[in-house]
């Protein structure tokens, strides 16, 4: 087989089957941004380790990134693994080809850097208008909350406990699909501090009111999309 048959094989019957539907566009955007534009057209049998750590230096040449190339490597790898089982191949060569150091201090300093602080945490809530009082509050319980983005746009009334002030997170609005949380762990209640119940009771009274129950609708209640 070739490399393009073997992506069209894995996709079709292990991406499209075991993988969540908003992590498949990551798997295909590294398959067509990646992956096939190098190995396009080669005869799998064909491909080496050394093949890979040529074409592994090769895409740190052209300025990808240390951390997206090791998830290429990943996939390349669950790649040849899935053509071991099905024996269109006999080893792995993805498998001898080590991952990349990511440079743990630097990434680590740059978190930091990105923490946003207290008073640039007043500064952001007061450029708000008060006709943007749905982005503001978008804002203030993803800053108080930690929820991630898909987890605010999919959040229903329903899901805050006013008595125990928590909210509970069940799901994710993404890709434009609704879709429970993948681990346990995301599936968790967050406390919510009394600013923050205030305010989402001052906001409820106001909410455009929709079929889902959403608490960051659009105008119309429909959910919001997250380019918006």
């Amino acid at each position: 087989k070739t490399f393009d048959e073997l992506v069209d094989a894995y996709v079709k019957g292990h991406v499209n089957v075991n993988v969540r539907e908003s992590t498949r566009s990551d798997y295909e955007n590294r398959l067509n941004t990646h992956l096939l534009p190098y190995f396009n057209g080669v005869k799998i049998r064909s491909i080496t380790s050394q093949m890979i750590e040529v074409y592994r230096a090769k895409l740190l040449e052209n300025g990808t990134g240390r951390r997206t190339v090791n998830k290429v490597l990943i996939i390349l790898g669950a790649m040849f693994r899935y053509a071991v089982r099905h024996r269109w191949v006999t080893y792995n060569p993805a498998a001898d080809v080590k991952k990349l150091n990511e440079d743990t201090v630097h990434k680590e300093a740059l978190v930091d850097d990105s923490v946003i602080k207290p008073d640039e945490i007043q500064k952001l809530l007061l450029t708000f208008n008060p006709s943007e009082d749905r982005w503001r509050l978008i804002v203030l319980t993803a800053l108080m909350t930690g929820l991630r983005q898909g987890e605010l746009l999919g959040l229903r009334w329903s899901d805050i406990d006013w008595n125990a002030k928590q909210i509970h997170v069940r799901h994710q609005y993404s890709s434009g699909r609704f879709s429970e949380l993948k681990t346990k762990a995301s599936r968790r209640r967050v406390d919510m501090a009394g600013v923050l119940a205030s305010e989402l009771k001052r906001w409820k009274l106001r909410c455009p009111i929709g079929e889902l129950d959403l608490v960051f609708p659009t105008g119309a209640g429909n959910p919001e999309n997250h380019s918006n």
